[in-house]
């Protein structure tokens, strides 16, 4: 199912801490992925949402994102941070379960050829990859990965807005808080949420993937990185 033109909504992966107990409407499937004893890893079913940040992307994503389905990843549950393999292997089940566009509010530090392998396969799938990326400092994993649509926030960025930054990082700016006046939760998670919605949006409205990008450019309010006073 990669499109909301037969009536059927988008589906939309969402790699993350997962979403509170019973989820909110809208999610289609949830899968979760964990060390396992061999240096692997085991997927299994989903547990609760500890950080809540899984809970607030979804609805975000659900909010904005127009007629679509989540398929939730979980990648992380008390702490905020997961491994390359476990992102991989994520993407594959989202991959197999029919996203068109999975949603990475995620990053490790360390790059890793597994999980760069399951961009590639999801990209050559038709299937669109968006990953949150510091505006600055050291590139984070999967976004530096050339298949990703890499996601900062942006100050400058209102709810409705975007920005072309084109930088060493991060290819695309948006509005970095959950909601307006919220400055409790923000940053390139929410940046990347926002995106990945309005390109949910797009593919509804028939968009090709492989317009995707060309499309976003053309709807951004700034051009070039922020520049933030000393």
């Amino acid at each position: 199912m990669k499109a909301a033109l037969n009536g059927q909504p988008i589906l939309v992966g969402v790699v993350d801490s997962g979403v509170a107990a019973g989820g909110p409407p809208g999610i289609v499937a949830m899968r979760a992925f964990a060390p396992d004893d061999g240096q692997g890893v085991r997927s299994s079913e989903p547990g609760e949402d500890l950080l809540g940040h899984g809970s607030r992307i979804a609805g975000l994503l659900l909010e904005q994102g127009g007629d679509i389905g989540l398929l939730v990843a979980q990648v992380f549950a008390a702490t905020q941070t997961s491994s390359p393999q476990r992102v991989a292997a994520a993407i594959a089940w989202l991959v197999a379960s029919g996203a068109a566009l999975i949603n990475m509010s995620v990053g490790v530090r360390r790059a890793d050829a597994g999980l760069r392998l399951a961009c590639e396969r999801a990209s050559a799938a038709g299937v669109i990859l968006v990953a949150s990326a510091p505006a600055q400092g050291a590139p984070v994993f999967p976004a530096a990965h050339p298949q990703c649509i890499a996601v900062s926030g942006d100050a400058r960025c209102a709810e409705a807005e975007i920005s072309w930054l084109d930088g060493a990082n991060a290819d695309f700016g948006a509005h970095p808080f959950a909601s307006a006046g919220d400055a409790r939760s923000g940053g390139a998670s929410y940046a990347a949420a926002r995106l990945s919605a309005r390109i949910a949006r797009l593919l509804s409205q028939g968009t090709a993937p492989h317009a995707i990008r060309p499309a976003l450019r053309a709807q951004c309010r700034y051009h070039g990185p922020e520049r933030r006073s000393a």
